[in-house]
């Protein structure tokens, strides 16, 4: 328990660190080595931006699964995977802020969903494996493009006026 405690109270250090107050992404090299974070910034209220890391998380845990079923040849475990990955219900304050990311932002959330909605289709319909695996391609295409042209961030004091939370 002492050891796990340990290792939480150094990753939390570690993860406190990840960005400087300046924007730059510490890297591998010489000492004080940083590059310029050059994605745009979404900002959010918190609850919006730990809804949206929490959606990331279920993308992950989805192609994971996918993987996983392809690889045993489960094409139902493949299924549940993509479907595990469908939005979640928006709230009145989730629609606002939303307004608020930018539209290719939206487009490549809504296509990501597509893509797993179709390979979910794809595996109920008992599609080969080369088809799935090329679709899922294509929607981690999108998910790194997310990734590279994006970061999302809390405004100062955690909210955004005139929005409430659910």
């Amino acid at each position: 328990m002492k050891i796990a405690v340990i290792a939480l109270a150094l990753f939390a250090s570690f993860a406190a660190n990840v960005y400087a107050s300046d924007g730059t992404v510490p890297i591998a090299g010489p000492k004080n080595t940083t590059v310029a974070d050059t994605r745009e910034t979404v900002v959010l209220p918190g609850f919006e931006r730990d809804k949206i890391l929490a959606s990331m998380r279920r993308f992950l845990k989805g192609t994971q699964q996918v993987i996983e079923g392809l690889a045993s040849n489960d094409m139902k475990m493949v299924a549940q995977g993509a479907r595990s990955t469908s939005p979640q219900p928006l709230s009145k304050a989730s629609l606002k802020a939303r307004e608020n990311c930018p539209k290719g932002c939206n487009e490549l959330c809504e296509a990501m969903h597509g893509g797993f909605d179709s390979i979910a289709a794809e595996a109920e319909a008992g599609k080969n494996k080369q088809v799935i695996l090329e679709k899922l391609s294509g929607t981690l295409q999108r998910c790194t493009a997310c990734h590279d042209t994006y970061r999302y961030d809390m405004r100062a004091g955690n909210e955004l006026p005139a929005l409430e939370k659910p």
